[in-house]
């Protein structure tokens, strides 16, 4: 026991019988435990504890002795046990090469052929050493292991391919057994393996990336092209995968259409024709505001403008033309309203009897066996003596007629014949009119009775109106119609309104008379200055030419004035008839500059093409006062022009065959001067 005593040394025994019990305690515990016999071990207790053993003192162990991890108790380190790899204490578990623990020696690893301990490393028939069996060498046809040796298609077992027969029997043939099995001789429809790997398999990658051979749970592309994607085409074409911006139809059933139901439930794609608001507030209503702050749907009775631009004003246009009344400060011209003095129908079917005294007038289509026409004579001698006519309207009152077709005009025509009677005018001796006609009017009847007014006012029937009150002062005019019936109401009938009337618009005339401001006559070649000679000469071209400049200043006249006529005089007192065109020419010359103490051939401005009037004075060389005049429309407008514009107007006065002397204005008698004298209306 080392440095220990045995443990009988260490009891000391009190008598023999506790000696004796003592030994058998100590010397034979497996006994009282193997027969299991409890009172023994009962008895050593109550023994022990009641004091019957007593233990050694602590002088009685060695000083060095240490208790290991075994309970072994001695005073050498050296044999101390240790815990084993599996961490017990004392016991017999070695770790191997391979790093396993346990007590089995036939258990530790050992080195495989590639040194390698616990490796699985395996020499093959070759004597190769590796891991992989799937490349350990076979035995060929000749029994060799890692030969070369191949059976043939023919069964010949050797190492020379050259001799092979192929897998068809064809000795050197170039036919081989693809992967899987087919023999022929075309490298190009060998097997190949499917994404599982299988020769000739049928499985397929999809989009997704996953192999098998059912078509049906493909993956698919979306729109985009992205494997099973989100994308979608909605019914615009459209591809993403957000569905709240998929196009819709339009009210027309296009998808993605621009249409659109206005509010007026209209649907199309034309913004600029949906309804809109009326003003009185109605969607496509048709009430608008007229001109005059009026909302409604009638047109009938928008107000309109006046001729003065006033929406809604009451001025009006008055029988002369001008705008009167209302904003314009201005009032209607006089006017005279004449009915006629005798009036009458001729008919060709009857064209001896006389209709003058019966309450109708018939205009009937000229076209026709029964044509008829109307003759009217009006008293002019009502115009004041200076009236000058600005407008007239012939009204006629129809109530019944007939359109045969063709030209239904009604045409005025002037008659210059005034001695018909009412009484006594037939077809047969009725006056001839004017063939030019004076205006018209045209009414539409289909057999149906309808009173409706004819009106004529027609410039050219003032113009008439104008020259018999200057003359005769009686007026009678012609109806006809080439291709319609009107029957008409005449001066006889009842009701004085409907009966036939000329309404005159006029304006009464004032009259200057004005001698030249300057005048003075030019020799051809010559610079010699005539203008303050006390006559004027005319001289024909291949007589040596002399003619006459004479300039008026217009500036006397109001302003305002209205030209209606102008009469252009000079008083002639010799002259000679050379032969030829004995007319004197007025022409009209632009430029006012020229100086009566001047003026020469040669530095005479030029006149206007157009002759403004001429007059034809005859002498042979006798000593007489005659005047030439004349009055043209020509010379009223040029009048007129040179008023409105620098209120100077010249003239220049030639001819080609005649001589003549004329008065200038340095002539004593104020009464033979060159006179222009202008009649005019203030409008």
């Amino acid at each position: 026991m080392g440095c220990t005593e045995s443990t009988a040394d260490k009891v000391s025994p009190i008598s023999d019988a506790g000696a004796d019990a003592a030994t058998d305690v100590q010397d034979e515990p497996d006994v009282a435990s193997d027969a299991g016999d409890t009172d023994v071990d009962a008895d050593v207790e109550t023994d022990i504890d009641e004091g019957d053993v007593e233990q050694d003192t602590d002088a009685d162990i060695a000083p060095n002795c240490v208790e290991d991890q075994c309970g072994v108790c001695d005073d050498d380190p050296t044999n101390d046990c240790v815990q084993d790899c599996n961490q017990e204490w004392g016991g017999s578990a070695v770790e191997d090469e391979c790093g396993s623990c346990n007590a089995d020696p036939a258990d530790n690893c050992v080195q495989d052929c590639a040194g390698t301990w616990g490796g699985a490393a395996l020499p093959d028939n070759c004597g190769v050493c590796d891991e992989d069996p799937g490349n350990d060498c076979v035995e060929d046809c000749a029994g060799t292991w890692g030969g070369s040796a191949v059976e043939d298609a023919c069964g010949t077992c050797d190492a020379d391919p050259s001799n092979d027969c192929d897998c068809a029997g064809t000795p050197g043939g170039s036919a081989a057994v693809d992967n899987c099995g087919t023999c022929d001789a075309d490298a190009s429809n060998d097997c190949v393996q499917d994404c599982a790997g299988d020769w000739g398999g049928s499985a397929t990658l999809d989009g997704c990336g996953t192999c098998d051979a059912n078509p049906l749970n493909d993956c698919i592309f979306d729109c985009n092209g992205v494997p099973a994607g989100a994308a979608t085409l909605d019914n615009c074409g459209t591809c993403d995968s957000d569905p709240s911006n998929d196009c819709a139809q339009d009210c027309a059933g296009d998808w993605g259409g621009p249409a659109a139901v206005d509010q007026c439930g209209t649907c199309d794609t034309d913004p600029s024709n949906d309804c809109a608001q009326d003003c009185a507030g109605t969607w496509g209503g048709a009430a608008v505001v007229d001109q005059c702050g009026t909302c409604d749907a009638d047109a009938s009775n928008d107000c309109t403008q006046d001729c003065n631009g006033d929406w809604g004003g009451s001025a009006e246009m008055d029988l002369c033309g001008r705008c009167v009344d209302g904003n314009t400060g201005a009032q209607a011209c006089p006017t005279l309203e004449l009915t006629p003095v005798a009036d009458a129908s001729v008919r060709k079917s009857d064209a001896t009897s006389n209709y003058g005294t019966s309450q109708d007038l018939s205009v009937h289509a000229q076209s026709r066996a029964s044509e008829a026409r109307t003759y009217l004579r009006f008293d002019l001698s009502g115009l004041p003596a200076s009236a000058v006519v600005q407008g007239v309207r012939l009204e006629a009152t129809a109530y019944k007629g007939y359109a045969h077709g063709g030209d239904g005009n009604v045409y005025t025509h002037f008659v210059g014949d005034d001695a018909w009677g009412e009484t006594t005018v037939t077809w047969d001796n009725a006056p001839t009119a004017e063939p030019t006609r004076l205006g018209h009017w045209w009414l539409w009847y289909n057999a149906t009775p309808a009173t409706r007014l004819g009106v004529n006012n027609s410039a050219a029937l003032a113009a008439v109106v104008q020259r018999e009150h200057d003359g005769d002062k009686m007026v009678s005019l012609r109806l006809h119609s080439p291709g319609y019936d009107t029957t008409y109401r005449s001066r006889e009938y009842s009701n004085t309104a409907e009966r036939p009337k000329l309404r005159i618009g006029y304006l009464n005339a004032s009259t200057t008379t004005l001698e030249p401001s300057a005048d003075a006559w030019t020799e051809a070649g010559s610079t010699l200055n005539n203008g303050g000679d006390t006559s004027l000469e005319v001289m024909p071209s291949n007589r040596g030419e002399r003619n006459v400049y004479v300039r008026f200043d217009l500036n006397s006249l109001p302003a305002g004035a209205k030209v209606v006529e102008a009469t252009f005089s000079m008083t002639a007192y010799k002259g000679h008839a050379y032969g030829g065109n004995g007319n004197v020419y007025t022409h009209l010359v632009s430029d006012d500059s020229w100086t009566e103490g001047a003026i020469n051939a040669m530095n005479a401005p030029p006149a206007a093409s157009d002759s403004l009037g001429f007059w034809w004075l005859w002498y042979n060389y006798e000593i007489e006062n005659k005047v030439g005049r004349f009055s043209t429309e020509a010379l009223r407008d040029a009048v007129q022009g040179e008023f409105d514009d620098d209120g100077t107007i010249s003239f220049r006065l030639h001819s080609s065959g005649y001589k003549t002397s004329y008065r200038s204005r340095e002539y004593s008698v104020s009464g033979e001067r060159p006179q222009l004298t202008v009649k005019y209306v203030i409008p």
